[in-house]
């Protein structure tokens, strides 16, 4: 049967976090998902480090792109390969709490309206020491216009790293969002957050349903 989620990996010369990032993903407490990873044209490890795991858990499938696509056409082709309700972005230089999934996915089960979930979040150095204060931003709201609002005077890409309902975004390219756009100072991912903001409920679903 099809699994519940699909979790996209967009990788390229990663090799130096990638076993971590890897069994953070595959030590969830939530099982029932697919991890789709796409390699980049990498020049280093990484493809040696994938087909590893990929023989050592089943839920992997690997695709290796011939030639580097960039980093908005390396994610837009994971999205378009996940066939699953649920989909995750997901990078392999992260720590995610073991029930990070579970958790906001039974959120999302108890509130069909909601079709992002996300949680609080702090960042880590290369080392893995946390730094900086733990971030938690809540854009939820009933109201369209209030969620937008509250968008823009706290805005912050990493939601994209949450769990969405795969058919309320479908048809959606996901652009570049780390950094401002060379050519804008606009960021363009903060575009994207704002129209899932208007067209559903985002919710924070670590917070409102584990206290």
């Amino acid at each position: 049967m099809k699994p519940e989620l699909t979790i996209a990996l967009p990788v390229y010369n990663d090799s130096n976090y990638l076993r971590h990032g890897l069994d953070g993903l595959l030590a969830q407490t939530y099982k029932d998902f697919q991890l789709i990873i796409s390699d980049n044209a990498s020049t280093d490890d990484t493809p040696q480090i994938l087909l590893e795991y990929a023989a050592k858990d089943k839920r992997i499938t690997i695709y290796r792109q011939n030639e580097n696509i960039g980093m908005v056409r390396n994610f837009n082709f994971l999205k378009s390969n996940a066939k699953s309700e649920y989909l995750m972005f997901a990078a392999c230089d992260d720590q995610y709490a073991s029930n990070f999934i579970e958790t906001i996915i039974s959120g999302m089960k108890k509130e069909p309206g909601v079709i992002l979930g996300f949680a609080p979040y702090q960042f880590i150095d290369s080392t893995n020491v946390p730094f900086g204060e733990k971030r938690y931003y809540d854009c939820s709201g009933k109201n369209a216009f209030i969620r937008l609002l509250k968008f823009i005077f706290h805005y912050d890409d990493a939601k994209v790293y949450g769990i969405f309902r795969d058919q309320a975004i479908e048809g959606i390219s996901f652009p570049l969002w780390w950094g401002v756009n060379k050519n804008s100072p606009v960021n363009p991912a903060f575009a994207f957050l704002a129209y899932v903001l208007e067209k559903e409920i985002f919710a924070f679903t670590v917070m409102m349903f584990s206290g």
